[in-house]
């Protein structure tokens, strides 16, 4: 990121952000964010569903 020019602060960020996300940071069992799309199929599902068509 660094050799695409973004500032080593920035760079930084994104890099912890990411490595928090891999580890589970955003997980959430919850579902609300289904609930508030309207979506309840897995996303993974849905992308099988359509590579059928």
């Amino acid at each position: 990121m660094l050799n695409a020019g973004l500032p080593e602060e920035l760079a930084d960020l994104i890099a912890t952000s990411n490595t928090a996300a891999a580890d589970g940071a955003l997980f959430d069992d919850s579902h609300t964010l289904s609930k508030l799309i309207g979506r309840t199929t897995p996303f993974a599902t849905t992308i099988a569903e359509a590579l059928k068509a």
